[in-house]
């Protein structure tokens, strides 16, 4: 399987606010979806929905301020399994 990986681009914030504005349930229920559930610990899962779909994002690893690495555990609408 092929591996989809994404680098997300922010301007003017410091990199704690970056963090959690990624590895944080309130922080990305703040710019990508309001409708977002679950724990954003290591072992957590993180639900997103968008209308009547949604997916599910299984916490692999945080390393607070510098990243976090999550694979998603349910496949979009689309069917593509992002990690």
């Amino acid at each position: 399987m092929v591996d989809i990986l994404h680098r997300v681009g922010i301007k003017s914030s410091s990199l704690d606010a970056t963090y959690k504005a990624l590895a944080t349930r309130e922080g990305l229920s703040a710019w990508w979806t309001n409708n977002t559930q679950g724990e954003s610990k290591v072992g957590g899962v993180l639900q997103f929905r968008f209308g009547a779909g949604g997916i599910d994002m299984k916490v692999l690893e945080l390393h607070p301020p510098s990243g976090c690495y999550g694979r998603w555990s349910t496949a979009p609408p689309n069917g593509s399994a992002p990690r």
